[in-house]
């Protein structure tokens, strides 16, 4: 599903792997190949509000989970192990998640 605005792509499943570590949610979207497209990764801190606004209402995305969702961005000064994560219940951006937590993926591109 391509955001026209933003010039992202999510994938339309909200909870295509279910929940895993940090490491092995970056490595299921890099791996990712959706209909023959590559270029997949966890969205950054800053893409995961306005996927969020979107899933207000109407929207044709499925699988969304009323829990965390991992974001590719580190939380600096705590150490290598914390990043961020999208509480998509709350739509609130929270820090302090180590990378052996496990919560969902929504995997994300580009398409410019």
């Amino acid at each position: 599903m391509t955001d026209m605005q933003t010039g992202l792509m999510w994938t339309k499943n909200a909870n295509m792997f279910g929940s895993m570590d940090w490491d092995s949610a970056t490595s299921r979207c890099v791996s990712l190949a959706v209909d023959s497209i590559t270029g997949w990764r966890l969205p950054l801190i800053h893409e995961f509000p306005e996927i969020y606004g979107a899933t207000r209402g109407e929207h044709p995305f499925e699988g969304i989970q009323g829990d965390y969702y991992w974001t590719s961005t580190h939380y600096t000064g705590y150490g290598e192990n914390i990043r961020w994560a999208m509480n998509m219940l709350a739509g609130s951006l929270t820090r302090l998640h180590h990378i052996t937590n496990r919560y969902y993926i929504w995997c994300v591109r580009n398409t410019y």
